[in-house]
């Protein structure tokens, strides 16, 4: 596996938790 690739995937990752983190504090 590509290291670049593996850098992208784990960033969109990263960038998706937060989404759901900051959508969670909004609801709540």
């Amino acid at each position: 596996m590509d290291v670049m690739m593996a850098y992208d995937e784990f960033s969109l990752i990263v960038e998706i938790e937060e989404t759901i983190m900051t959508l969670s504090s909004l609801t709540s």
